[in-house]
């Protein structure tokens, strides 16, 4: 596929990978990496959408292989290690019913159709499982640890509102829940019992994932690396069919970090947010 940015895009990620090497090495939790949230939620008493993982690659070899680069010539060693990788994928994507994400993140096509209310399970959260997706490739540009997995995930059966899944966004800094928020701006959530306990379980499920959690955060952000022992991220849950919550994945904080505030403001987390709070309802 087209890129308009790759040249630029791959040479920051190289330049990020090489500062981060010795990050990368460093123990400690991944708010990036969907394995370590699972190991987590398994240690800390959290229901949570299984995933299996494919199999893991260096993510360098995935995007210089994007697209065809003048000064990259790849040896038959990488060839045969892309070749295997893609073969696992492939064999994954025959399987009714799942979609595949990268160890940082779910691509496009998984975003775009639950951010436009539709919910249901379609075959492209298999087919278009790629590198080349215009979401996944600049975050594994930068993705600054050695080996990036391939996940396969079942489509539970979700609640939905509005045509939206029921979902919920808790944002953690410094070791504390600043907020949880419900993850679509785009449709309000009812304040009413179901919600109320919706939110009382993402609570409790957090202060879990909190106390259990006592590894060094392994970001590569100056101000989490400043405060290595402390909890900073977020953590995402959805409600299922029959009313139980479960954790979906995990993601850096908000601020520092880059995550997005769901229905709060910009660097306003506070409390619980049901509806956009965005002044501009620019979501």
């Amino acid at each position: 596929m087209f890129y308009p940015d790759i040249e630029a895009a791959i040479a920051r990620g190289a330049a990020h990978r090489k500062n981060m090497h010795e990050l990368g090495a460093r123990p400690g939790f991944r708010p990036l990496d969907l394995g370590h949230w699972l190991r987590l939620c398994a240690e800390a008493g959290v229901p949570a959408v299984p995933a299996t993982l494919v199999a893991s690659i260096n993510p360098q070899l995935l995007t210089e292989f994007i697209e065809p680069h003048p000064d990259h010539v790849p040896t038959e060693a990488q060839l045969e290690t892309l070749q295997a990788f893609w073969a696992k994928v492939q064999e994954a994507r025959a399987l009714h019913g799942y979609m595949l994400r990268w160890s940082c993140c779910a691509c496009a096509k998984v975003k775009h159709r639950l951010s436009t209310g539709e919910p249901r399970w379609n075959p492209d959260f298999l087919e278009f499982f790629g590198a080349d997706d215009f979401r996944a490739f600049d975050l594994l540009c930068e993705f600054y640890h050695p080996e990036v997995g391939a996940y396969l995930r079942p489509w539970l059966r979700y609640a939905v509102h509005e045509g939206y899944p029921v979902e919920y966004r808790a944002f953690v800094l410094n070791g504390e829940i600043q907020g949880v928020s419900n993850y679509y701006p785009q449709r309000d959530l009812p304040d009413n019992d179901e919600t109320s306990r919706d939110v009382e379980t993402v609570l409790a499920f957090t202060r879990r994932l909190i106390a259990a959690q006592r590894e060094p955060i392994n970001l590569p952000n100056a101000f989490v690396q400043a405060m290595p022992k402390l909890n900073c991220w977020t953590a995402d849950f959805a409600r299922l069919a029959d009313g139980a919550i479960v954790f979906l994945e995990g993601g850096p904080p908000h601020l520092p970090g880059g995550a997005h505030m769901c229905c709060f403001k910009f660097g306003e987390i506070e409390g619980v947010a049901l509806s956009n709070r965005n002044a501009e309802g620019d979501v």
